[in-house]
């Protein structure tokens, strides 16, 4: 059975991130780069359930160079490093509330039977003027 978070995913903020040059799908994307890993993972929170599901975004944008050396020396951390996981200071992440003007944790609360556009409206809004920016100008 698909979800609302599912079908939300798949057929509205999946192709937003393609419109926008993100490769991705599943809560996972990336944004093309030769010289960095730019990435945004969606993360679901652990008390969800058949009537909620509450959901945050994470960003990670470090050098391929530098996570390169970093795997070399801890080779479990993975070819690719995951927005989702916290590394250390070493390399650089955030979560999406963080970037916003009020600098809080922000996680969004779909609820069976409630319209999902004013959290649509939100969530891409945040990501277009908070998230991408911020993995563009991490990538200098």
């Amino acid at each position: 059975m698909i979800t609302v978070y599912q079908e939300l995913m798949r057929t509205r903020i999946a192709p937003w991130f393609r419109e926008a040059g993100f490769r991705g799908s599943g809560g996972k994307f990336v944004l093309p780069s030769e010289s960095h890993w730019a990435l945004l993972g969606f993360q679901k929170s652990v008390h969800n359930d058949r009537d909620e599901v509450r959901f945050t975004v994470n960003l990670l944008c470090v050098s391929k160079q530098q996570w390169a050396s970093l795997h070399a020396a801890e080779p479990f951390l993975g070819e690719r490093p995951s927005a989702t996981v916290y590394y250390g200071r070493e390399v650089p992440r955030a979560r999406i509330g963080e970037l916003t003007p009020s600098g809080e944790d922000k996680w969004w609360r779909l609820r069976s039977g409630r319209s999902v556009e004013p959290i649509v409206a939100d969530l891409l809004h945040d990501l277009a003027e908070h998230a991408i920016p911020w993995l563009r100008s991490a990538q200098r």
